[in-house]
């Protein structure tokens, strides 16, 4: 995939060192196949090397609306404040 001018496939994307990340990804049914989507964008391109952990919801786009996806949010959050 070409990446435009505006946004950088996350694969692709620079992390600083040291910078620990989590992926919540959107996923409407399809599961972990070549084709899944949340319906914008291909899980493919969410994907990152190096994260401390991925989570697939099922849902579209808007995931991060989703009981699962909140409730994960919930742990990173309370699990980087050390509570």
């Amino acid at each position: 995939m070409k990446a435009s001018r505006r946004s950088t496939p996350l694969p692709e994307s620079p992390y600083k060192s040291g910078v620990i990340y989590h992926s919540v990804i959107g996923d409407r049914g399809k599961r972990d196949t070549p084709n899944s989507s949340d319906g914008v964008v291909e899980n493919w391109s969410s994907h990152q090397a190096g994260e401390a952990s991925e989570l697939l919801v099922p849902s579209d786009h808007g995931s991060y609306k989703h009981p699962r996806a909140i409730a994960e949010l919930k742990c990173i959050l309370y699990l980087h404040a050390g509570i």
